[in-house]
């Protein structure tokens, strides 16, 4: 590839809005997408902003682990305005957009050159344009930078398939539940009624505790020790805490070892209602009012239902200091409940649906990791 000077390729963008663009027409740097309702700008302060057009390469200096000293986005949605905070290189000649949108973003191309060629601002990094524009980079020939673009915008496009088909099974997902569970859609020969019962006659309600952090002989142990913050809506079993407690912490504690193949975690504290499955036995802390399921109802028909139990618990959640839903009252839950045979099917069916959810999109981020390879 040739070395090629930087002020060879790009210049500092200087043009400014005046009446060209309208509010609808406000470019989000950070994600490279129009804002329809603009960001709050009135007219005035539209005039002000710099046009951002197609192929033109912005600034952005917030840091991250990711781009430690801020990082380019190239516009590949077409003309736009930002806002004038942020600076702006326009290309010297025609370039290959789906090329230099990566090369110019890479942290592992542009590391150094910004090492050299940005300050510390206020809220953010500036770059220095003329200390920018000496750095060299290297240039692969006009036919190569088109293979190279085309390669990732196919990889882009799968990705994006992949999100979509996820995306899509989400909200099949959530249209079944809405039909099942109101039972305005049901599988062929179930005709029994559904009973009315409380959670509380079908399962255990059962809190959580904390063994004294000042005793390491309760910590370290055995025993797996969930917190809310490691239930998340994107896995459905859990088995591996950040955390162990030990017998004997279990025993100084208010915690009670919760049966690995009849619990549902379901969080009671904060962000009320995150479940997830257990496959071990294991304990929480006093943020779980964990649902320890009876002989007879099928655990994955209830863990499809918790959107209903989130919203009663929601609702019924109470406390002076935070919000928190009690074993007493979400024992309270209304629960409908049809035959054993038909809470298998639904299960089952879910189940399905769940496991092509989680297919979409673990084929999505093993084509990012397959992208960021190719990067490097």
């Amino acid at each position: 590839w040739e070395r090629r000077a930087l002020e060879e390729l790009y210049k500092l963008n200087t043009e400014r809005n005046g009446n060209q663009f309208k509010a609808n027409k406000t470019i989000s740097i950070s994600t490279m997408t129009f804002k329809p309702k603009g960001n709050g700008a009135d007219n005035n302060s539209l005039k002000t902003y710099k046009v951002l057009r197609l192929g033109d390469v912005a600034y952005e200096g917030h840091t991250n682990n990711e781009f430690a000293y801020g990082r380019f986005v190239l516009n590949d949605i077409g003309d736009g305005i930002m806002s004038p905070r942020f600076s702006c290189l326009r290309s010297l000649k025609v370039q290959n957009i789906l090329f230099w949108k990566e090369y110019i973003h890479s942290e592992l191309v542009m590391r150094n050159i910004l090492v050299r060629s940005t300050k510390k601002g206020t809220m953010m990094n500036e770059l220095v344009s003329e200390d920018f524009l000496r750095n060299k980079i290297k240039v692969p020939s006009s036919r190569e930078q088109e293979c190279i673009g085309s390669l990732f915008r196919c990889l882009d496009s799968f990705i994006a398939a992949a999100e979509r088909k996820a995306r899509l099974l989400r909200k099949k997902k959530h249209a079944y539940l809405n039909h099942i569970f109101t039972q305005h859609l049901r599988f062929t020969g179930h005709t029994t009624p559904w009973q009315t019962k409380k959670l509380g006659n079908i399962a255990d309600i059962v809190g959580g505790g904390t063994p004294s952090t000042i005793r390491p002989e309760y910590w370290d142990g055995g025993i797996q020790w969930f917190t809310p913050a490691e239930i998340t809506k994107a896995q459905t079993y859990v088995s591996n805490s950040t955390k162990t407690i030990t017998e004997l912490g279990l025993s100084k504690s208010s915690a009670r070892l919760l049966p690995g193949n009849r619990t549902i975690l379901f969080t009671s504290r904060a962000s009320i209602g995150e479940t997830a499955l257990l496959t071990v036995d294991a304990t929480t802390n006093q943020g779980f009012q964990s649902i320890v399921l009876k002989d007879g109802i099928n655990r994955y028909f209830i863990y499809c239902m918790v959107s209903n139990l989130r919203r009663y618990a929601q609702r019924m959640a109470s406390g002076s200091t935070f919000l928190e839903i009690s074993n007493h009252q979400l024992a309270k839950a209304p629960v409908y409940i049809p035959d054993s045979s038909e809470q298998a099917e639904i299960a089952r069916f879910f189940q399905t649906l769940d496991s092509l959810i989680a297919a979409a999109e673990r084929k999505a981020n093993l084509l990012k990791k397959k992208k960021q390879a190719y990067l490097q």
